[in-house]
């Protein structure tokens, strides 16, 4: 297996601008003349496969072009899975959730109706996740993380381009490729002032498309960033090289910018600084049930409803009684919607049960096994994202996106964020250290 540069030898490079091109490559024995062809053919394959995995590119319904091929490659795969924390157990939850909605599918009542095509789908769907995890595993122990999510985010955007959103290009298919992107080139040149730069620019494009709630992400994204650098210069200043800081501490000072961010973005909102159509919508979700938040989901009330009603899920492609449609709607009632005007029957509810939310998705199609999975994943994501800023590791790219994914775990469907989903877990997972060996496995391209 070929490992190439380390990130001393990177930062020993006689040229800035060179580093950062060193960076993308990772130029050394494996591209050297005197490299095996197979370490080269190694790294082009895994940089192919995590393009396709963020192109996302179906073959069969949910099945795609990435799945099959890690499917296929997962003799070789696999084995990535021990070289990172926790890695090995994350993967067989997955499967174990998948079973779990399968036969929850087929122990369905007798009269349920199921739809056969969405519950192939559905569990194609958790399947990619599962199995890009690993590709992009695999993938950074032969190439840096900024190359990984660059490569990622290269896949994403190609087929953003060719599903681009009639309604609002930029809102529902760009916002999060053209991030992934340019916050993987400035993480490859180590520039926080890139950084920054790179998500006032993404804020602006947000804020000139109606996109609240990436809005606030970017915002908050660039409180943390800009802080987090304030504070390790500070530091330095005084003669306090150490990094390392309280993961509670910083908890709460995360949970703070969250709801100033939330408050601000809401000001924002009403001022019409994210245009006339985002100022009167929000307008009418306070008037509605005294909340933005609340307002703007609820989808949030028939979760509630349903887990009370039947907490056990429903399965893969299974669809609602209409005493069961009924308990959503009330609960959605509940909270100042009127659910009366079809968009229970044709979005929620008209291809199995779609609860605006990855955790209540989850929930709804594997059970009580897809609510620890939910859990776990808030953890991981929280927990990973807490130890990445306090130790100086934290890029603005998966500061960005572990707080789209918190958000999403809650407020976004499941298929909108499985794609994103699948990059990060994949960077956030920790390598482990190992005494001996090339310098990238004992690094790994930590985050």
């Amino acid at each position: 297996m070929s490992e190439s540069l380390g990130s001393s030898d990177l930062r020993n490079a006689p040229d800035a601008h060179l580093e950062g091109v060193a960076r993308l490559v990772d130029p050394g024995t494996a591209w050297g003349p005197e490299a095996p062809r197979a370490r080269v053919v190694e790294k082009l394959l895994a940089a192919a496969l995590v393009v396709a995995a963020g192109t996302w590119y179906p073959v069969v319904g949910g099945l795609t072009v990435a799945t099959v091929l890690a499917v296929g490659l997962s003799p070789v795969l696999l084995g990535a899975l021990r070289h990172f924390r926790g890695a090995t157990a994350l993967f067989a939850l997955w499967l174990v959730t998948i079973a779990a909605g399968l036969v929850l599918t087929q122990v369905a009542d007798a009269d349920a109706t199921v739809l056969p095509n969405v519950m192939r789908d559905g569990a194609f769907h958790l399947l990619g996740v599962t199995f890009g995890i690993p590709v992009i595993l695999w993938a950074r122990r032969r190439w840096s993380d900024p190359a990984v999510g660059l490569f990622f985010g290269l896949g994403m955007l190609a087929s953003a381009a060719m599903h681009l959103n009639p309604v609002n290009p930029w809102k529902f298919t760009l916002s999060v490729p053209v991030a992934v992107v340019l916050l993987s080139i400035a993480w490859m040149w180590r520039r926080r002032w890139l950084e920054v730069a790179a998500l006032v620019v993404i804020g602006g494009l947000c804020a000139m498309n109606d996109s609240r709630s990436m809005f606030g992400v970017v915002l908050m994204t660039a409180a943390i960033i800009v802080g987090k650098e304030w504070r390790d210069r500070a530091r330095r200043r005084r003669g306090r090289l150490t990094r390392r800081g309280s993961v509670l501490r910083l908890f709460l000072v995360v949970a703070l910018l969250g709801g100033v961010a939330y408050q601000l973005g809401q000001a924002l909102a009403l001022e019409g600084a994210l245009g006339t159509a985002a100022a009167e919508r929000s307008a009418r979700q306070i008037e509605q049930s005294g909340s933005m938040l609340v307002g703007s989901r609820p989808e949030m009330g028939a979760t509630f409803s349903l887990l009370r009603e039947r907490p056990q899920g429903f399965g893969f492609g299974v669809l609602p009684s209409s005493h069961e449609l009924r308990v959503a709607k009330i609960g959605m009632s509940g909270l100042g919607y009127d659910p009366n005007n079809g968009y229970v029957e044709r979005y929620m509810f008209g291809r199995g049960v779609e609860v605006h939310s990855v955790v209540g998705d989850l929930w709804a199609w594997c059970g009580i096994a897809g609510v620890v999975l939910g859990i776990t994943l808030l953890v991981v994501v929280g927990r990973g994202l807490l130890v990445r800023i306090v130790d100086g590791t934290a890029s603005a790219l998966v500061v960005l996106l572990s707080l789209r994914v918190l958000w999403d775990l809650l407020f976004a469907p499941f298929y909108s964020t499985m794609v994103f989903l699948t990059l990060l877990l994949g960077l956030l997972l920790s390598a482990r250290t190992v005494a001996a060996g090339p310098a990238q496995e004992a690094r790994a391209s930590s985050v």
